[in-house]
């Protein structure tokens, strides 16, 4: 069995290029300054013009100069299941298609241990960090299997442990869940970890109306989020229409939640109307995206109108079970891509695949220019951003992450602009948002602690004998669940 990791202790000085907050609405761009970490927060932050000298650092810091490397905040991956790693590259039945959640999941989640979560959350999370993640909001079952395996890793992330109690694997870990929810939220020792919790109702269609007020009073006595899958299917909208007359958003607004919980985190929301997303408060409640998740297993929601009503939202992986990879960066290029997806699909360019003619083809590419015209914050690197660094690490009232502030979790990623993703490295952020720069990191810092080696993040990673353990446990605990389904 791994053992958790220590905690940092040695204050720490970074000087590079670091991609700092700015106001004015300028493009992000890194700029020399010095980084002082102390503990898992980040102390200050001191801009550095031409030529200038940082101030003193801290008593006893070590000064890590990485040069011309740029210094951004990690990113922060807004929905996964770490644990469902373990189903990548598994083809769905034909039968599960209808209700994947339960003809699919359920069933295997159902066979699936407290030590094999363990097991293949580890493996999760080393994948998270291998791309550049230092932050999940991860929803699952068994959950102190889920925190030894983050710990054993050392990789941050808010735990919403899985409430049901209308079906599903969940329905008798309920009572333990609620009340390891509390425990790890109190828990000073974890919070210096990176650790943090949210309430984690599974979804609207798996937690009855009392479940839901129950949440909602600890969510408010508690101060914690609230994390829960809202309108994913249309098994989910069906039920609830039938079994309570209302929408799947209209539950959470009646039992309390929406108003209760200081932040609701509500994710997929595919069958979620305009009036529904109109009628949501941007001060409380922020919606989660998670685009090739969706284009897989269901059909993609119209972020258009989230835009729209102002509202924020985030970006997520869901779980490699879903796309194959727990890469965000992955997402962000998914996302930008969206601007003109509809057309393919439009009266006018199918008008054109029919007849062939010049009108029909001017018809399509004009409709693109709407497209294009309604959704220029898709071509925005400091709006995709934001989605997975500040909108994501601002939803939690217990800590700030996704940027490089004071008081700020020290989650961060040095990145080498020479490396070839990066390559003329004209507008490295950009890059960030357009490219796959994963094997460009120099090294990842998680709740103020390195991952890897300086300039051999990814093989230090994947050469420790904690690396090997962990896929030579999660492998043979794989073999067994399969052996048992």
């Amino acid at each position: 069995m791994l053992g958790p990791l220590a905690a940092p202790t040695a204050p720490r000085r970074l000087l590079g290029l670091a991609v700092l907050p700015t106001t004015d609405g300028t493009p992000l761009r890194p700029r020399r300054a010095a980084i002082d970490v102390i503990g898992s927060t980040i102390a200050a932050v001191h801009p550095l013009d031409a030529g200038a000298e940082p101030p003193p650092a801290p008593p006893d810091a070590i000064v890590e100069d990485f040069g011309d490397r740029m210094v951004t905040p990690a990113f922060i991956d807004g929905h996964t299941h770490l644990a469902l790693t373990s189903l990548r590259g598994l083809a769905v039945p034909e039968h599960a298609d209808a209700n994947l959640v339960e003809d699919f999941f359920f069933k295997i989640e159902t066979r699936t241990t407290a030590e094999d979560v363990r097991a293949f959350v580890r493996m999760g999370a080393y994948e998270a960090l291998l791309h550049g993640t230092a932050l999940v909001w991860d929803h699952y079952y068994h959950t102190d299997a889920v925190l030894a395996g983050l710990l054993d890793v050392g990789l941050p992330a808010v735990i919403a442990p899985t409430l049901q109690d209308l079906g599903g694997p969940g329905v008798d870990q309920r009572e333990i869940a609620l009340e390891r929810t509390a425990a790890i939220a109190a828990d000073p020792a974890l919070a210096a970890r990176g650790i943090f919790a949210a309430y984690g109702p599974h979804a609207t269609d798996t937690v009855s109306d009392a479940l839901f007020t129950r949440v909602a009073e600890l969510a408010e006595r508690h101060a914690l989020p609230v994390h829960c899958h809202v309108a994913q299917s249309l098994d989910e909208l069906e039920r609830v229409r039938e079994l309570r007359g209302c929408s799947p958003l209209d539950v959470l607004r009646r039992t309390g939640v929406l108003d209760a919980a200081p932040r609701s985190l509500l994710i997929h929301n595919i069958f979620v109307t305009e009036a529904d997303v109109a009628a949501l408060d941007a001060d409380r409640v922020a919606l989660g995206f998670c685009p090739h998740s969706k284009e897989i297993f269901a059909y993609l929601p119209d972020i258009r109108a989230w835009q729209a009503a102002r509202l924020p939202w985030f970006i997520g992986t869901d779980c490699a079970a879903s796309n194959d990879a727990i890469n965000i960066q992955r997402e962000l290029r998914a996302t930008a891509g969206l601007r003109t997806v509809g057309v393919t699909w439009s009266p006018a360019h199918q008008a054109f695949l029919d007849s062939g003619s010049l009108d029909d083809a001017r018809d399509a590419w004009r409709e693109r220019a709407r497209d294009r015209a309604k959704t220029p914050w898709l071509a925005d690197p400091r709006a995709l951003l934001d989605r997975v660094w500040g909108i994501p690490g601002s939803l939690h009232p217990a800590f700030r992450a996704g940027v490089i502030a004071p008081g700020a979790l020290a989650n961060l990623s040095v990145w080498d602009l020479d490396h070839p993703t990066f390559w003329p490295a004209r507008e490295p952020v950009r890059a960030l948002t357009m490219s796959d720069t994963t094997g460009a990191l120099h090294n990842v810092m998680a709740a103020g602690r390195w991952i890897g080696t300086h300039g051999d993040y990814a093989r230090s990673v994947v050469a420790t004998d904690a690396y090997r353990e962990a896929h030579r446990e999660a492998s043979e605990r794989l073999a067994a669940l399969e052996r048992r389904l």
